[in-house]
């Protein structure tokens, strides 16, 4: 069969099926020869070379223009749950026109439930760095840049003005960073800064959930209050 082979017999398909493979997740899935490479395990030099070999047409050297962009669409339930993902361990990264999520975690099932709660959004393999965690990445979505500048307004991440805490936003945020303590949660702060603590100050008082907030944790008094 020779080296050209081992791709997709090491995945189980046959060569037809390996090109469909390549042209959906390429042009279907909107995906970069290298999103395309580290969801197969293979070096992007591979990919490309098959994607000569097999005649398969490529985009032009600016694919990210809006035409070609995937939307994510959110629903209001995903954008809080988004919200609770970001404020905790959760990051976006983006082009000039989309972005993606980038998140990690200690267990693997957490990516999993993600997953299934962004089911229009496709999501890498998940992988275990050398501390432990579990890492993955979404692909790229042209709405998903409105929630980057929404976050990192300032340039890097920071809490936006406009935060709402509802329970399922604060129920995703305890499972990227909470700590139950005594029958209280607590939350971490450090990174928030003067300005973030005052914004999740007030949001907490204006969704009912009595806190005590430092420059260094939140503590929510009753863990009961995160499941309203």
């Amino acid at each position: 069969m020779g080296s050209w082979a081992h791709v997709y017999t090491n995945l189980g398909i046959s060569e037809t099926a390996y090109i469909a493979l390549l042209d959906r997740l390429y042009w279907s899935d909107q995906l970069t020869q290298q999103q395309i490479a580290k969801r197969l395990g293979v070096h992007q030099r591979t990919v490309e070379s098959h994607f000569k070999k097999y005649k398969i047409e490529t985009r032009p050297y600016a694919e990210c223009n809006t035409s070609l962009s995937k939307v994510a669409d959110l629903t209001p339930r995903q954008r809080e749950i988004l919200d609770g993902i970001l404020i905790s361990s959760g990051s976006l990264e983006s082009t000039t026109v989309s972005a993606r999520l980038t998140y990690g975690c200690k267990e693997k099932g957490t990516l999993d439930l993600i997953r299934s709660e962004f089911l229009q959004i496709l999501f890498s393999p998940p992988w275990q760095s050398k501390t432990g965690y579990w890492h993955f990445k979404s692909s790229y979505c042209r709405d998903l840049s409105e929630e980057k500048d929404r976050w990192y307004y300032t340039g890097r991440k920071a809490i936006p003005s406009d935060l709402t805490i509802t329970p399922l936003m604060l129920q995703w945020w305890i499972i990227g960073n909470g700590k139950h303590v005594n029958g209280a949660v607590e939350l971490p702060t450090k990174r928030f800064g003067k300005e973030g603590i005052e914004i999740l100050r007030a949001r907490l008082a204006d969704a009912d959930i009595e806190s005590k907030v430092t420059s260094k944790k939140i503590t929510i008094l009753e863990a009961s209050q995160c499941q309203k």
